[in-house]
């Protein structure tokens, strides 16, 4: 399978196993602002790897998954509900994106490896929006382990961002937008669970290690 043909397929797979979430994209240079619109920018990282082969060779696609929600009472999990959007975006590259502007909540991050490993992170993110600004920057979104837990930060390169996204988002006005910086946050645990699919098997990280797990016991709460 093609590298275009395989793309779209995990994109329809990924459609199908969250339930219809909406997908979005991220926006081009010089957009002009759309009212009911919010505007971020960020990146993804891990300061971990669970995708390299026993040599460290890397396995992973360059794409990954952003799922958003507007209520913070929806189950906090990757698997989008109706109503739900999610985004695609290069892992570890900045983006903007245009969500609409109550969906404050990131619930969710996936991603693939090449031989179609999927790996999920459940999250307690909020976007700390004020109501007025039109372009957030919102923090580099860091997934990290401490104590065999996954956990998550945010990365404050808001002076880079003025300077790389000045010219980015523009106003009904035609003028620039500054992205303002809005740092993210979270709830404790922030990283609610954990897993990968591996050939139609779940496993949960547990105790710093993978586990198999029955599928009914693979939406795995991690709490320390």
């Amino acid at each position: 399978m093609n590298r275009m043909k395989k793309n779209i397929f995990l994109l329809v797979l990924i459609s199908l196993y969250f339930n219809c979430a909406t997908y979005m994209k991220t926006v081009p240079k010089g957009q002009i602002a759309e009212k009911g619109k919010l505007y971020i920018v960020s990146r993804v990282l891990t300061e971990f790897d669970f995708f390299s082969d026993e040599n460290g060779n890397d396995k992973k696609i360059p794409e990954c998954y952003l799922f958003f929600s507007k209520n913070k009472e929806t189950d906090p999990g990757v698997s989008g509900d109706v109503g739900d959007v999610f985004l695609t975006v290069g892992f570890g590259e900045y983006f903007v994106a245009e969500i609409p502007a109550d969906y404050l909540y990131i619930k969710g991050f996936s991603r693939n490896s090449d031989n179609d490993e999927l790996m999920q992170i459940s999250t307690r993110i909020k976007i700390n929006h004020n109501g007025k600004d039109t372009f957030l920057y919102i923090g580099d979104i860091v997934f990290y382990m401490e104590n065999d837990y996954i956990n998550v930060k945010a990365e404050d390169n808001s002076e880079r961002m003025k300077n790389e996204f000045f010219e980015y988002i523009r106003d009904s006005t035609g003028n620039f937008l500054l992205p303002e910086a809005s740092m993210f946050s979270f709830e404790n645990p922030a990283v609610l669970r954990i897993y990968k699919l591996v050939m139609g098997y779940d496993y949960a990280f547990i105790n710093g290690n993978w586990q198999m797990v029955p599928r009914p016991e693979s939406v795995l709460i991690l709490e320390k």
